[in-house]
């Protein structure tokens, strides 16, 4: 079973300690860096295990929600007669 994984911020005291999450091969969104309140952040979507071990770095780690919260596919399940019906066909 796959950890389960949440959106995150990621707040860099500088643009190098920014730059310098490349160096941990995460899954982060690059079009949301840039310059936030007192430093530099970036949006992500990570494990746990990330989580701790980039606060464990001196990052700021803050936990948006978890990725199951954002997720339509256990809200908008459908048997195949009901799929079917939605495009009007008997």
């Amino acid at each position: 079973m796959a950890e389960e994984r949440s959106f995150v911020e990621i707040v860099a005291r500088d643009p190098a300690a920014l730059h310098r999450l490349r160096e941990h091969d995460l899954d982060l969104f690059r079009h949301s860096a840039g310059a936030h309140g007192g430093g530099f952040a970036v949006e992500g979507l990570l494990s746990t295990a990330e989580v701790e071990r980039l606060r464990g770095d001196g990052y700021e780690v803050r936990v948006v929600e978890p990725a199951a919260a954002r997720s339509r596919a256990h809200a908008e399940t459908a048997t195949f007669e009901e799929w079917l019906a939605s495009f009007g066909e008997e």
